[in-house]
């Protein structure tokens, strides 16, 4: 009798506890946007977790892991999640901060001019410190207890509407600009704020990471899914310096920082002959595109500018155009730098499609861009599933119908469309069978199949049928292009592998 019941009472603790890590998970994915408000379907949560599991690169099961818990147990900025991005701005430059409670210590006031004078090194922003506020400050900063209020002298008396959980967890945030005229910073006083430099003691939250991040919030800059990044949501006690990803925001929101200007002579193009390797010059090694065992990647695309349909092939840093009505060899390649809009001009691009709206998808360094055609804006209208910084992207496209896939990590795909929701995921060979994983590029073409390609095989497929029609060695004639398979060009395709190998 004694060991039923004691089986029963450790049963009822586990399934006490499971419930309990249950709600803290359903609680949290909703506070943090990954779920509605309202839902509490075991469906809805399951897909919330792939969600924060695949942009946080942990192990997407669609469970509550031990990872994931771990996750949503670290401190962290309590703003949500929302896509990388660029919030409001601010219609001035030089903005004013107030920190009253740091009034009597000099430390953390020194930390807090340390922090504005980063952003502003970043940006064309200037920051002063205020001491007593003739008028509203832009930027005030204060130190408050779980349930809060605003300051009477920035955003008024009302209840702020995010508490803080005591030490640990959740450890401080930020409005953004236009919310008032003046927003505000809270930072969390039942935490152990470390004022030293480098990384913080076990137990202790580094003031000065924290400050930084809620800052960028301030300055109009969403979360980041790159652990690098300033902007990241569970805060990294040692990271407190910028990563590409802040500064690019920052640019887009307030322009490029003017770069001091020197005299320089346009560089000389050069051939040096070594003993073990050839050099060759900065200008294309191969100009004609049938010397291309296969691209890096395709796309079509057609705007009322010009009247035949285009398709355009990159590899490697060109960019080749080819007119398919007028169906003649694409002549000298231009760089793809050349080509991009001056955001991206640094970049390595991976993958473009022209989806509905006559918008070029590019992607780039896993980061989503959209752009006008043909006169390359950057524009903000298309928008994207949020996925991990690490992902691996293997192909982006839109099929006849309209629908839009990204395929992933080698063998899983998503299905979203043009407002950025995700429709469907799963395995690629679910969607696509016949289709092998480890895509390298995919592309639609203007017979209406879609070509997928793992780097010189192409498999030719109907989305109609849902089959591989056709398999092979890739070949330049299957989208027209004239290349003599014979004669010299071929020759000297030959030679240039043989130098290669003899130097390498």
């Amino acid at each position: 009798m004694f060991v039923c019941l004691h089986a029963l009472l450790l049963l009822s603790v586990t399934v006490c506890a499971e419930n309990s890590t249950l709600k803290y998970a359903t609680s949290f994915l909703k506070r943090f946007g990954y779920l509605n408000a309202s839902s509490n379907a075991i469906s809805s949560i399951d897909m919330a977790l792939v969600e924060f599991q695949e942009r946080y690169n942990l192990p997407v099961t669609g469970t509550l892991n031990t990872d994931t818990m771990n996750m949503m147990n670290k401190p962290r900025c309590s703003v949500g999640d929302n896509n990388y991005a660029i919030h409001s701005k601010w219609n001035k430059t030089t903005l004013s901060w107030y920190f009253p409670q740091a009034v009597s210590n000099p430390v953390y006031i020194h930390l807090a001019e340390d922090a504005f004078v980063r952003w502003e090194k970043i940006s064309n922003l200037k920051f002063k410190r205020v001491i007593i506020p003739s008028s509203k400050p832009d930027i005030t900063i204060t130190v408050v207890s779980n349930n809060h209020s605003f300051r009477a002298s920035c955003q008024g008396t009302s209840k702020c509407p995010f508490n803080f959980d005591g030490p640990g967890k959740v450890l401080a945030h930020a409005y953004y600009p236009g919310v008032n005229d003046c927003i505000e910073i809270h930072l969390d006083a039942n935490e152990r704020w470390y004022a030293g430099n480098g990384r913080a003691p076990d137990g202790e939250a580094n003031f000065l990471a924290v400050l930084l991040h809620e800052i960028g919030h301030t300055l109009g800059l969403e979360h980041s899914n790159s652990d690098s990044s300033i902007m990241y949501p569970w805060y990294q006690q040692d990271v407190t310096s910028f990563d590409d990803d802040d500064k690019k925001a920052m640019s887009r929101l307030y322009g490029q920082t003017e770069a001091p200007t020197s005299m320089s002579t346009a560089p000389v193009t050069q051939t040096i002959l070594s003993k073990n390797r050839i050099y060759l010059p900065t200008t294309p090694a191969i100009k004609n595109i049938c010397l291309l065992q296969y691209p890096d990647f395709m796309f079509l695309a057609t705007s009322p500018q010009f009247p035949n349909y285009r398709m355009y092939v990159g590899s490697d840093k060109y960019l080749w155009k080819f007119d398919l009505n007028e169906m003649r060899l694409p002549q000298h390649p231009e760089l793809i730098t050349d080509y991009l809009p001056k955001e991206l001009r640094f970049t390595q691009v991976s993958h473009v499609f022209q989806n509905s709206e006559g918008h070029l998808i590019t992607v780039s360094n896993n980061r989503y861009y959209d752009a006008s055609f043909p006169n390359l804006q950057l524009q903000k209208s298309f928008m994207f599933p949020s996925i991990p910084t690490r992902t691996k992207i293997n192909a982006l496209f839109q099929t006849n119908s309209g629908q839009t896939y990204l395929l992933y990590n080698d063998n899983s795909y998503i299905e979203f469309n043009e407002a950025g929701d995700v429709l469907n995921r799963g395995p690629i060979n679910d969607l696509f069978p016949g289709i092998p994983n480890k895509i390298t590029s995919a592309f639609r073409y203007t017979d209406g199949f879609i070509y997928f390609f793992q780097n010189n095989t192409y498999y030719k497929y109907s989305e109609y049928t849902r089959k591989v029609v056709a398999a092979g060695t890739f070949s330049w004639g299957l989208f027209g292009i004239p290349c003599p398979e014979d004669g010299l060009l071929k020759q000297l395709k030959t030679l240039l592998n043989k130098i290669v190998t003899i130097y390498e």
